[in-house]
């Protein structure tokens, strides 16, 4: 008897613990994270969105709240001045968990832009470019890598007028034509 009550009781308690991690919870919590970059570093100003209004820019050590979230899926979207973007969507579900945000600096994504386009991938390159562009605007270093990549694919379809005409475009960013020569 005693044995049976035992197998009941955990039952009990493993089908309460399944319920509620589905189901998440009543009225609101409040979501916490922190933003940092690949090596684990914090990213202080960076701005991110939930929708609905929630929306937050992280402090100093790249920690943030967002206070009277209901439990759920949302989109977020993000960007900071010198780093990518975010776009992805968050389940917050239970009222202890942390968010943490992975973001890559805008001077590593040009990098792997660069390599992109020495590698000839120019559809990669742009799309991360796009990713740049989300989280920092447009720059004279964003200009130039799109250029770069126009210029890349114009003479790719050797269409060499038009990639002389992005090429002066490229010499008044840089202010030399040898370093956009291939």
């Amino acid at each position: 008897m005693r044995t049976r009550r035992a197998y009941l009781f955990l039952l009990a308690a493993a089908l309460s613990l399944f319920s509620c991690a589905s189901d998440g919870f009543e009225g609101t919590g409040v979501l916490v994270g922190r933003v940092c970059d690949g090596n684990g570093n914090p990213v202080p100003g960076y701005r991110l969105s939930f929708g609905l209004g929630k929306s937050v820019v992280s402090g100093v050590n790249g920690m943030f709240r967002v206070p009277g979230m209901k439990a759920g899926t949302f989109s977020m979207k993000g960007g900071g001045r010198g780093w990518s973007s975010v776009d992805e969507k968050v389940d917050f579900f239970d009222r202890k968990s942390v968010l943490v945000v992975r973001v890559e600096s805008a001077a590593d994504v040009y990098r792997r832009v660069e390599e992109a386009i020495r590698a000839g991938d120019l559809d990669g390159s742009e799309s991360l470019m796009k990713e740049v562009e989300k989280g920092c605007g447009v720059s004279d270093l964003h200009r130039f890598y799109s250029d770069l990549i126009e210029y890349r694919r114009r003479v790719a379809e050797g269409n060499a007028p038009a990639a002389e005409e992005i090429k002066r475009s490229l010499s008044s960013l840089v202010g030399k034509t040898e370093e956009v020569d291939e």
